[in-house]
């Protein structure tokens, strides 16, 4: 069949075997932990969805003089992508730490302190 195809001069059709590509990918998938990927889409999606929470996390960046930037989505089919989600985190851990770990805590107890009101 290869002699055919090259006799026939038929560029580009040579049987090259499996894709390496697609390989890599497999092998990438079933090693990567899940909880990477779902953390990374969580992160994405609870500072994604709701302006309130975007503009907040904004706030923060800028009281903390770090440049204002937004979380990176990870897409499970591409898995490239992850590099830049996890340097993204990287690069704004102090802001994470600073909205999850104080400033959701504080807003969190200054709810609880209300006291209900009776209508």
């Amino acid at each position: 069949m290869l002699t055919h195809l090259k006799s026939e001069n038929c560029h580009g059709l040579i049987n090259i075997g499996t894709c390496n590509l697609h390989i890599v990918h497999n092998s990438f998938i079933r090693g990567m932990s899940d909880e990477i990927d779902d953390f990374l889409d969580v992160l994405f999606k609870f500072l994604h969805r709701f302006q309130a929470r975007k503009e907040d996390f904004a706030n923060i960046q800028v009281e903390l003089g770090i440049e204002q930037q937004t979380m990176l989505r990870f897409v499970n089919n591409r898995w490239l992508s992850m590099v830049p989600a996890i340097a993204r985190i990287r690069e704004q851990w102090s802001t994470l730490r600073e909205y999850f770990l104080k400033y959701i805590l504080k807003k969190t107890l200054n709810i609880n302190k209300q006291e209900p009101t009776i209508a």
